[in-house]
């Protein structure tokens, strides 16, 4: 489990960024914790939350990385045809989600 933290760049660019890890090797202080992230015993969704809000910044590593700024589509904004409400157009459609139901 890692996201990938990196600032906006034009699409294309070389950027830094850091990669932020749940690191399998600190869990293991954790055990509730690591038993969940191992899927090694059936943990409750609330018991690895409480577990992980404990161990705080005690389970992460961390890695600068060189990232390519990826491109991010433009989104087309449309009013609705019945509801007058404005949607992100996907594929040419003329009303909403809620209005094409």
């Amino acid at each position: 489990m890692a996201a990938r933290i990196n600032p906006w760049a034009p699409a294309g660019d070389n950027i830094k960024g850091v990669r932020i890890i749940l690191d399998p090797k600190k869990t293991v202080n954790y055990p509730l914790l690591h038993a969940w992230y191992m899927n090694t015993a059936k943990v409750s969704h609330k018991d690895a939350v409480s577990e992980l809000l404990k161990a705080g910044n005690d389970v992460y590593s961390y890695e600068f990385i060189g990232v390519v700024a990826p491109s991010k589509p433009k989104k087309k904004v449309e009013l609705c045809e019945v509801c007058k409400e404005p949607f992100i157009q996907q594929n040419g459609e003329k009303k909403c989600l809620a209005c094409s139901k």
